[in-house]
């Protein structure tokens, strides 16, 4: 009985040694001199528990890259030869260049615009207040030509005052052919004729009945302008 009871004792002592042998030969391979230094630096549970988060953190932000760099278009990529570093520098300062020109271009161009639109709202507001005179304009000298006898939309240029006594010519020929006609026994008429004068729409013209062709009245005989000119 007194054998077995020493037999366990020291079976833990000898476990123990081990144990401690153990602990002495990792302390040294992780670069601590003795066990006693490796027990200094060792972390109570609120540290290992911090250590294990950024472990985990790292494990999760290391499969998030993988990802990334699993992407077939990244490994596409990454088998062509890797860009000009300074032909791609050289482009992109040129294309800041061309940006900050058209920058400049585009805002003369707003400068400009904003200068011409105040003259241009000026200009149409000039152009709303000169309509109504236009029109006013355009009725007078409508009437003005029409008076003068200019107008394009008379068949015969003829001043109102010729055509005012060009009507009372015609009402003064069909009185004197009354007499006329009795006078020449019927051979002559005369007409009112809106050419046969030096000023339009005051000629005279007379037709003989034996020809029966009108004629000016300036070919007229003594006796035959007499007879004309009594009618």
């Amino acid at each position: 009985m007194a054998d077995r009871g020493c037999d366990l004792p020291c079976a833990a002592v000898q476990i123990l040694a081990q144990r401690t042998t153990q602990a002495v030969r990792a302390a040294k391979d992780q670069g601590f001199d003795t066990l006693a230094l490796a027990q200094q630096v060792l972390l109570d549970d609120e540290d290992l528990r911090a250590v294990e988060d950024e472990i985990t953190q790292w494990r999760e932000a290391r499969a998030a890259h993988t990802a990334v760099l699993d992407n077939p278009e990244l490994q596409q990529a990454s088998e062509h030869p890797p860009a000009g570093l300074d032909t791609a520098t050289a482009a992109r300062a040129a294309a800041d260049d061309q940006h900050a020109e058209a920058a400049t271009a585009a805002s003369t161009t707003h400068t400009r615009n904003q200068d011409l639109t105040a003259p241009a709202s000026d200009l149409e507001a000039a152009i709303q207040c000169l309509q109504p005179l236009e029109q006013a304009y355009s009725t007078a000298r409508h009437l003005a030509e029409l008076v003068t006898g200019n107008s394009p939309s008379v068949r015969v240029r003829m001043h109102l005052e010729a055509y005012v006594l060009a009507a009372r010519l015609e009402e003064v020929v069909t009185a004197a052919n009354t007499r006329l006609h009795i006078m020449s026994e019927g051979r002559y008429t005369l007409s009112h004729s809106d050419h046969q004068a030096a000023r339009p729409g005051l000629g005279l013209q007379i037709t003989d009945s034996l020809t029966g062709r009108p004629r000016k009245t300036d070919t007229l005989s003594g006796g035959e302008s007499f007879f004309a000119s009594l009618s």
